[in-house]
């Protein structure tokens, strides 16, 4: 049969979109630390701090930690001020510290990691996991619900997507697939800014968003015209998008592809 290639885009891999080290602008970096001192996410996260520092304490015993984990920051909303206070806390101290944990971030990461290999201590149950995978998944959905910080973070990326239907629409781009390499992160960052459904858990590994342009084609009285759509799954579930304010609400399962130029007149 026919050998297909295609371009695989890498570059926002090495950017770490939405969460580059350091941060892209002052601004990013600054509304993170404001959004986390906001009364919901204070209470979620002292509801949740117990089971972040059991499960610490569980991976330091069992030497399940690399040397210098707990001083890797990444993740967005887990670079101010409280984070660095609690690695100064540890680095202070040479006995058994109560209050330590790890980032959000690494204790999903690192759980999920020992989990599917079947390497999860009998001490930290499937649900203990589960709970910290879903809380995880919650900050990044929270902060990036924020429509300025998705806009700082994703709007580069979310223009690209768009201009690239654009240019698909009016012949410039020839490719009928696009593929981006990014990161699990950067997969809730676009749904956040496209303002798709959310899902309850971090996105699995290998997880992947699709991107849909549909076309079509009408009659009105002017004569025969067309209009364009996108339409979002992950993992092949379809994801319905709220954009456009003067919809107030309304889910939709394809979103006009003019709506979405807002991003380019940004």
């Amino acid at each position: 049969g026919e050998r297909l290639t295609f371009d695989v885009d890498v570059s926002r891999t090495d950017i770490m979109i939405p969460d580059p080290q350091p941060r892209r602008s002052i601004e990013q970096a600054t509304l993170e630390e404001k959004l986390t001192k906001e009364a919901e996410f204070m209470e979620k996260e002292k509801l949740m701090k117990p089971l972040a520092i059991r499960v610490t304490k569980i991976l330091r015993s069992q030497g399940l930690l690399a040397l210098g984990a707990e001083n890797l920051n990444f993740g967005v909303g887990e670079d101010g001020k409280e984070r660095t206070s609690s690695l100064k806390f540890r680095s202070n101290n040479t006995g058994e510290q109560s209050n330590y944990q790890l980032s959000w971030s690494q204790l999903s990461e690192i759980t999920k990691c020992l989990r599917v290999r079947s390497l999860l201590p009998s001490s930290i149950s499937v649900t203990d996991q589960e709970n910290i995978s879903k809380h995880a998944a919650w900050r990044w959905f929270y902060l990036l619900g924020n429509s300025r910080l998705h806009h700082l973070a994703m709007g580069e990326m979310v223009k690209l997507i768009v201009s690239n239907s654009q240019r698909q629409v009016s012949g410039v781009e020839s490719n009928k697939l696009i593929i981006y390499s990014a990161h699990d992160s950067t997969l809730i960052g676009l749904i956040c800014a496209l303002h798709l459904e959310k899902p309850s858990l971090w996105p699995e590994y290998g997880s992947y968003l699709k991107i849909e342009l549909f076309e079509q084609s009408f009659e009105d009285a002017s004569g025969y015209d067309k209009q364009y759509f996108l339409r979002f799954s992950l993992n092949d579930k379809l994801l319905k998008s709220m954009w456009g304010s003067e919809f107030a609400g309304l889910q939709r399962e394809f979103v006009p592809l003019n709506e979405l130029k807002d991003f380019l007149d940004r």
